[in-house]
């Protein structure tokens, strides 16, 4: 099974169904082992895909996509015309490669990626990456170029482990006049070099669109470098069906807690921010509006302010949401309660109402959010956002 990738705007094609042929029992006498021919069609494995994506965490991304899902790094290409036309050489090892162009409006990113499910024929999954990608922050742009790769190796029961390695460089600049001194001390480039280990379970009904079962991950990564640091997460996912109605669409009840925290000398780029729609999301809080605020510079004492976030040492989320089916069968309305907190403030709380939206394309459905989120509870200097959304579609 293909596993779903991360990141803004991914979306995953479902594999497709497979046909299944019975065989009739063996009468008296024969015998009970038999030849079988087996005849594989291979379907679409390998497309461009131009599209875009939007987000009220990382406003509008535009998309263009190459992706080979039966990559062979091995099969290189023996003629001129192999080299020019990439679908005539490195393909049928089973693996994957991808390159995406991402630029946007508040985030760009670049990356080009290499995936082999069964490295050296074992049940581990070899994952490296390349990436850059900028972000226009609250008070400064931040650049980074990354090189990574990771094992992952499948256990018994759905457990699996992984040892991933990181180097990164990252660039802070043009900062505001009134950027906060914790900002201010890290601008220029910095170098990272890390090294994680993790451990995690997926036992769910479906991959792309759970149901039923669970998911848990703890991951603890050691960085040295221009800092020195360790950052601690973990989290939990679970999933409940309360109804399926005659159509098969199924009413659905999750709950997810999410937890992390650093150690040591971090930047406040490797920090925690909470608030948004993303990994530490609090609906009814803007993308990152919800942190430990840095005072302003270059301004009177006497009026300076906490303004821009500069991350928390430590975060806590934890939500409920229902899935009500509306209109057919990709057309559905929503109920949330989402809470959490950083290492500065009181605790934080929203409600909240949406609708689910999933729009078929090649390689199957992309699900497009639209949300209502009040804040019940908040701290001062937090940035409320009550409207989110994030969907995408490929031409």
């Amino acid at each position: 099974t293909t596993p779903r990738p991360s990141g803004p705007n991914a979306t995953a094609p479902r594999p497709a169904e497979p046909e299944w042929a019975e065989l009739p029992a063996p009468a008296n006498g024969e015998l009970e082992a038999r030849d079988v021919r087996v005849d594989i069609r291979e379907g679409m494995t390998g497309l461009i895909r131009p599209g875009v994506g939007f987000s009220s965490d990382s406003g509008i991304i535009g998309q263009l996509i190459y992706e080979q899902r039966n990559f062979d790094i091995t099969d290189t290409p023996d003629t001129l015309t192999e080299l020019l036309l990439p679908w005539k050489a490195w393909r049928g090892g089973g693996q994957r490669f991808s390159v995406r162009l991402e630029p946007g409006t508040r985030y760009s990113a670049y990356s080009v990626n290499f995936v082999d499910p069964y490295w050296n024929d074992q049940p581990v999954t070899l994952d490296v990456l390349g990436r850059s990608w900028k972000w226009f922050r609250e008070s400064h742009d931040e650049s980074r170029l990354k090189g990574a790769f990771e094992f992952e190796q499948r256990l018994a029961n759905q457990w699996r482990r992984s040892l991933g390695f990181r180097g990164e460089s990252v660039k802070i600049d043009d900062l505001d006049f009134d950027a906060p001194v914790e900002i201010r001390a890290v601008e220029g480039r910095s170098g990272l070099f890390g090294v994680r280990l993790g451990i995690g379970r997926s036992a769910v009904d479906d991959l792309y669109d759970p149901t039923a079962g669970w998911r848990t991950n703890v991951s603890y990564e050691q960085v040295t470098g221009d800092f020195n640091f360790g950052l601690l997460e973990a989290s939990y996912v679970r999933y409940f069906t309360l109804h399926e109605d005659v159509l098969g669409r199924r009413t659905v009840l999750s709950g997810r807690v999410r937890a992390g925290t650093v150690v040591g000398d971090t930047p406040p780029f490797e920090k925690f921010y909470a608030g948004g729609t993303g990994r530490y999301g609090i609906r009814g809080f803007e993308f990152r509006g919800v942190s430990t605020r840095g005072l302003q510079t270059n301004v009177d004492p006497a009026l300076a302010r906490r303004k821009d976030p500069i991350g928390s040492d430590w975060v806590f989320v934890a939500g409920t949401e229902l899935i009500v089916p509306l209109v057919g069968q990709n057309f559905n309305g929503l109920v949330f309660l989402d809470s959490g907190t950083v290492d500065t403030g009181s605790y934080r709380l929203s409600i909240g109402v949406g609708i689910e939206i999933k729009v078929p394309q090649i390689f199957g459905n992309v699900p497009m959010r639209f949300e209502l989120g009040i804040p019940l509870l908040k701290s001062e200097g937090d940035e409320t956002q009550v409207f989110s959304f994030s969907g995408g579609g490929f031409f």
